[in-house]
């Protein structure tokens, strides 16, 4: 009927589920952000802003108004610095790797709260060979690399944000 190896598996896999059960582990699921209004302010057009807006329009539980809507919550971007350092070079005196580096400072203003004065911080880095006979692929490779940091830290704010409390 069962093969002796088969039936080991299958215990071990039983097993296995049976004590993630056990020990309370689940999936993490949406967590909407707490807050019922949200404003992001940035100095002028961001596409970071504009993402975080949209990110936060697809959870569906924050409004996205205005500053002067006096909303729960503003998600003030200070500043966003990107890098592109040489890593290492090759014997020819050439570009061999090079590191991305993003650096994100924004802060979050409860309503009804004092301003916070230390802005958080998001720090990102990439590494990517380099090729200067390849200029336009590793171009567009870095190109998707930044965009992928971009993403990150938006699911970053939007952590911190849901780990938030609200005050009312």
């Amino acid at each position: 009927m069962f093969k002796p190896a088969a039936l080991a598996k299958w215990l071990s896999g039983l097993l296995t589920l049976a004590v993630l059960a056990a020990c309370g582990f689940q999936l993490r699921g949406e967590h909407p952000v707490p807050f019922r209004t949200v404003a992001v302010q940035s100095a002028g057009y961001s596409l970071l802003s504009e993402e975080l807006k949209r990110a936060l329009r697809e959870q569906g539980h924050a409004q996205i108004v205005a500053v002067t809507d006096k909303p729960d919550a503003v998600v003030i971007l200070v500043s966003d610095e990107m890098e592109r350092n040489i890593i290492s070079i090759n014997t020819a005196g050439r570009v061999r790797e090079i590191e991305l580096v993003r650096r994100f400072k924004y802060n979050i203003q409860q309503a009804g709260q004092e301003p916070q004065l230390v802005p958080y911080q998001i720090l990102l880095r990439r590494d990517m060979t380099y090729d200067d006979v390849q200029v336009l692929s590793k171009a567009q490779e870095e190109s998707f690399l930044y965009r992928d940091m971009q993403q990150d830290m938006i699911r970053q704010i939007l952590r911190r944000m849901q780990a938030m409390q609200v005050s009312h």
